[in-house]
């Protein structure tokens, strides 16, 4: 998946960075690839989560400082 995300995140680094404008076709393929990432990572993730034994430790709460 680090290819396809790779990939993925070098166009936007172009539009964003470089003030590419694409056509829209590859803005349609830009959004193609971002879903397939998207679907096949969630597949990953449901599988090792249900794999787990153990519930994921909660993030520490903030804590208030003083002004």
């Amino acid at each position: 998946h680090g290819e396809l995300l790779s990939a993925f995140l070098a166009r936007c680094d172009r539009v964003k960075f470089a003030r590419y404008s694409p056509a829209d076709n590859e803005s349609q393929e830009a959004l193609q690839v971002a879903r397939r990432f998207l679907d096949e990572t969630r597949h990953t993730v449901a599988t090792a989560t249900s794999d787990a034994t153990a519930p994921a430790a909660a993030p520490p709460a903030p804590t208030k400082q003083a002004a």
